[in-house]
């Protein structure tokens, strides 16, 4: 040790080998040998000018232990001189090794020393001396090595000495400078997350300083911190990495370099090697976002992450992602989010966690972009979120997004909130599915309309998150969305639509018993809209069921128009597919296909779907046909022969339809009626019709199935109008009785149909059915209990005869008279003529001479057995003929005429001739009722009509 230093490494280790000796050997001396010990201690303390920093650190360690055995008046003068040697010698080497004794010295004797002997004043005095820079240099040349040796134990002082660090930082001298950063990092490789937390305020204050200097201590000071434990650096980060960013363009050069040199350590401290091979590119976009920030995206986007992402590489990484999710290009804000997604799962939460505050608001600004792509991947990356940090981080989340969906919001950020909540649920788990449910099946059916498309958009996504998962709630979501299917608002119908076809892509093969049920009763629902859709969804969940894709089906239907359109008359054989050809191909795709469904779900349940789409295609809704017809086509390539396997299952659904409320049902069921009987003829007439007459029979007459009895008749309408002449002749002694009946029902859209029931049967069949019908009414109206018609009342069979009248009055009109003006006129046919008499158009004319004769009769008569009623009732009938008859030219005129002839009396005695006076007597009645009949506004023409008469 006193031997001269001669300058090079092999002879450093030797006195650092030396030293080291020493110091272990004088600390096993005993007590008496206290002289020994210092003269050691002495020996060291010379070292200590040894240009040699492992010296210099060995004898610091060398001294602590000594110093406990140190007198105090030794202490003192060994503290004093090694004071002196820091903040005065003259060479760099004595100042340096003055600063390790000082921390060797105060370490053996404890943080009291540094009270006891003023360290940390004369240190401070020091550093704040102007004139004196290797002053400043020493002081901090000892703060380094005391925060180094002493760790956390002098983090309060360090703490206190920041300040002038900071101001340290911008000194005039460059070696003043160098040993500021040596302090910065020795002081922040041993700080506490306690003291980062209390260091942290102040080097960012300084930041917004005017003088660019201190800010330019405070970025190196920041920059430092890369240099802290890795518990306390990823405290730190969050706060300082986006503060030196924003200095990065600062107006002062100095400054802005000073932050690039601190996010350099940064750099320089990544563990995570696929971060460390792109810190180039990450600074560079660090430098300029405006032009790199791209670059740097693909480059995380493309990089194979097979290590977690350290709190260093998250800091540099971060900000780059928050510029990306605030860029204008949609494919930026994408390939961000993105990262942000995968990110999640390379992270641990507790790094991860600071920089939620920042990350989640921007992902859900991204959540409303125009792009759906973009949307899709920040809903994603939400999720990822959720998952991998759980729902206590982000408490008010799923809240905040179910508030958006019942906001006035657009339907863009409707459709962002729905896709990132189904995200979220999913990354939270079933149970909060389960909890949140009734909520968005209540809101399906809320009165305000962006609340249901909101919430109906919700049921677009969750099946596709939750996947399998989802199934359980089926029941609970299918009814909804049915019933979306119907709004009156567009867009939640196009959403309920959107959910539908969901639900059939992601459940057609693994839910059938849950979704055929319901796709099948809602094809029959009273609204149209619904009816189409689930026949659409059908038509996917066949294509399902199949194994044929949506999109190949609608290719090849493309590619056969395009050949279609773009073959040439020429003789090229080979420009398009010959007719013969594609019917070939398209019967043999839906033989397959239809094989396929039975495979998969047995020949019943296809029979059921065929039938469904066979009674669909007769839909009183034109939209309804067309798709029906186009699905069928898909599925069907022999109608009558399909029509045939499946007719029990068509009857089936026609007899409900033919006995539901709803006219619509009810149309439809009859129409198929005679689309059957159009197709399979005898086949199906020998089974039709006996349904028919049981399903009439098995209703009261009077009870609440007037709706089976409308259906009944409108199918038999139907079915006549679609059979032969010699079907019907052959069923017609069945059809018949049931015609009559109907006439006679209480029900008002019963007789209307069963009405048009008769035309039918009349056109065909001919005079039989008038004279099988009609004289049964006839003997009705006054015989109560009659045997062919039991239980139908007269006023039954006027109304009957009114229906009849209003579809053939020609035929009817000429049976009915000669009963119904048998004179005397009763009351009963007074009021049915009356009745007959308003719907029997032009078959009037021909008539009035025979039925105004046996009025004029039976007048007389009932005066004078003073019937009062019934002599009203005549009279009533009187007004109703002439007023009927003065809207017709024609029948007027007859009218006049009879008029003229009924008031002849040449050569009559009127007081004599009662029945000559009474016959004028109600001509004249006829005539004035008839004037009576002309409303103000035709007077005119009632005087040039009438006028050569009178």
């Amino acid at each position: 040790l006193a031997a001269r230093d001669r300058g090079t490494a092999a002879h450093d280790h030797i006195r650092e080998g030396v030293v080291v000796l020493l110091g272990r050997l004088a600390q096993h001396l005993p007590e008496s040998e206290s002289a020994r010990v210092e003269a050691a201690a002495d020996r060291l303390l010379a070292a200590l000018e040894t240009p040699s920093e492992p010296v210099q650190s060995a004898v610091s360690q060398c001294l602590a232990p000594l110093a406990r055995r140190l007198r105090d008046e030794k202490l003192a003068a060994a503290v004093e001189l090694v004071m002196a040697a820091a903040l005065t010698a003259e060479r760099y080497a004595a100042r340096r090794g003055g600063a390790f004794g000082l921390a060797g010295l105060v370490k053996g004797r404890g943080l009291a020393a540094l009270k006891k002997f003023s360290v940390v004043d004369r240190l401070r005095a020091a550093s704040d001396d102007r004139k004196d820079a290797r002053g400043r240099e020493g002081a901090l040349f000892a703060y380094e090595t005391l925060a180094a040796t002493l760790g956390r134990l002098f983090e309060p002082y360090a703490i206190q000495f920041v300040p002038s660090l900071l101001a340290l930082f911008g000194d005039p001298s460059v070696d003043v400078r160098s040993a500021a950063q040596d302090t910065a990092r020795a002081i922040m490789g041993g700080i506490s997350g306690h003291g980062v937390k209390l260091l942290l305020p102040a080097a960012l204050r300084a930041l917004d300083d005017d003088q660019w200097r201190t800010k330019k201590g405070s970025v190196e000071m920041l920059g430092a911190m890369a240099y802290c434990a890795p518990k306390q650096l990823s405290v730190a980060l969050p706060s300082v990495v986006p503060r030196i960013v924003e200095v990065l363009t600062d107006t002062h050069a100095q400054v802005a370099d000073a932050a690039r040199r601190a996010l350099v350590r940064f750099g320089e401290v990544i563990h995570n090697p696929e971060i460390q091979h792109a810190v180039p590119t990450l600074l560079a976009a660090l430098d300029d976002p405006a032009a790199k920030t791209d670059a740097a995206l693909r480059a995380l986007l493309f990089t194979a992450f097979v290590h977690y992402i350290d709190a260093p590489s998250l800091a540099l990484v971060v900000p780059i992602l928050q510029r990306g999710m605030r860029a204008r290009a949609a494919a930026t804000k994408r390939n961000a989010a993105q990262i942000i997604g995968s990110m999640a799962t390379l992270t641990d939460p507790a790094d991860l966690a600071p920089y939620l505050s920042a990350l989640v608001p921007q992902l859900r600004f991204v959540l409303v972009d125009p792009v759906p792509e973009t949307r899709a991947t920040a809903a994603k990356a939400l999720g990822s979120l959720v998952r991998r940090l759980r729902e206590e981080r982000f408490p008010t989340l799923v809240a905040d997004l179910v508030a958006v969906l019942k906001s006035d919001a657009s339907g863009v950020d409707r459709a962002g909130a729905a896709q990132g909540l189904s995200e979220v649920l999913a990354g939270v788990g079933i149970a909060r599915l389960e909890g949140l449910l009734p909520e968005i099946s209540a809101n399906c059916g809320s009165a305000r309309a962006p609340v249901r498309e909101g919430f109906m958009m919700l049921l677009v996504y969750l099946p596709t998150t939750f996947a399998d998962d989802f199934q359980p709630f089926l029941p609970s979501v299918l009814p909804a969305v049915l019933s979306g299917l119907a709004d009156e608002n567009e867009q939640v119908r196009a959403a309920a639509l959107r959910a539908g076809r969901i639900l059939v892509a992601s459940f057609a093969k693994s839910a059938v018993d849950l979704l055929l049920p319901e796709l099948l009763a809602s094809m029959h629902h009273a609204q149209w809209r619904i009816r189409h859709s689930s026949i659409e969804l059908l038509g996917e969940f066949i294509h399902r069921i199949a194994g044929v894709s949506t999109t190949r089906q609608a290719e090849r239907e493309s590619f056969q128009v395009a050949a279609e359109g773009s073959g040439d008359d020429g003789d090229d054989e080979e420009a398009a597919m010959s007719d013969d050809e594609e019917e070939a191909q398209g019967m043999a795709a839906s033989v397959n296909l239809r094989q396929q469904l039975i495979e998969n779900l047995g020949e019943d349940r296809c029979h059921e779907i065929l039938a469904s789409l066979y009674v669909a295609r007769s839909d009183v809704a034109a939209m309804v046909r067309q798709v029906s017809f186009s699905v069928w086509k898909t599925v069907v390539a022999n109608t009558p022969r399909t029509v045939r396997e499946c007719l029990p299952q068509i009857m089936d659904i026609v007899l409900g339809g033919l006995a539901a409320e709803a006219y619509d049902r009810r149309t439809t069921a009859a129409r198929t009626l005679g689309d059957l009987v159009h197709k399979l003829g005898e086949a199906v007439m020998s089974r039709v019709v006996p349904i028919l007459e049981t399903a009439l029979r098995g209703e009261a007459a009077g009870g609440a199935g007037g709706s089976i009895r409308h259906g009944v008749f409108i199918g038999l309408s139907e079915i006549l109008s679609a059979t032969g002449k010699a079907y019907i002749d052959a069923y017609a002694d069945a059809m018949i009785p049931l015609v009559r009946r109907g006439l006679c029902d209480p029900d008002v859209m019963v007789r209307e149909a069963a009405a048009g029931a008769f035309n039918g049967l009349q056109q065909t069949v001919g005079p039989r059915v008038i004279d099988s019908v009609v004289p049964p009414l006839l003997n009705a109206l006054t015989q109560t209990d009659s045997a062919e018609l039991e239980g139908i009342d007269p006023e039954h069979a006027l109304e009957a005869l009114r229906e009849l009248m209003a579809v053939r009055a020609n035929v009817v009109f000429p049976v009915l008279i000669p009963t119904l003006t048998a004179v005397p006129i009763s009351l009963f046919n007074a009021r049915a003529l009356s009745s007959l008499i308003q719907v029997s158009g032009g078959t009037l004319g021909r008539r009035l001479p025979q039925i105004l004769m046996a009025l004029f009769a039976s007048l007389p008569l009932h005066h004078a057995a003073g019937e009062a009623a019934a002599e009203a009732a005549l009279r009533d009938t009187v007004r109703v003929i002439v007023g009927a008859a003065a809207q017709d030219e024609a029948t007027l005129e007859s009218l006049m005429v009879q008029f003229h002839e009924s008031v002849k009396a040449e050569g009559v005695d009127l007081g004599k001739s009662r029945v000559v006076a009474s016959r004028v007597a109600e001509t004249c009645f006829a005539l004035g009722a008839m004037c009576q009949s002309f409303a103000p506004h035709s007077a005119a023409r009632g005087r040039t009509a009438m006028g050569a008469h009178v």
